[in-house]
């Protein structure tokens, strides 16, 4: 995500057609504050049940089809 698309990202029109077509985990870089939102449990109606904020420091799940198939540091996919 950079700065121009972020409002897109967070509200609109992404996460309004991610989550309806039930994408199950949606992620959001916020290059800004150095961190990712992960949204996972999409209600179908246009937003995400769940949003956790990770931060470097910290590792996040990685799945597929709803499997965990390992583990990726915040810090890793940051710029710097």
């Amino acid at each position: 995500m950079c700065d121009s698309t972020q409002y897109r990202d967070k509200v609109t029109p992404k996460k309004g057609i991610y989550a309806p077509a039930k994408i199950p985990v949606y992620w959001i870089a916020d290059l800004d504050h150095r961190r990712f939102e992960i949204h996972r449990r999409p209600d179908g109606k246009g937003d995400y049940r769940s949003v956790e904020v990770v931060a470097p420091g910290q590792r996040v799940p990685v799945e597929i089809e709803g499997e965990v198939i390992g583990h990726i540091s915040v810090a890793d996919l940051l710029p710097y």
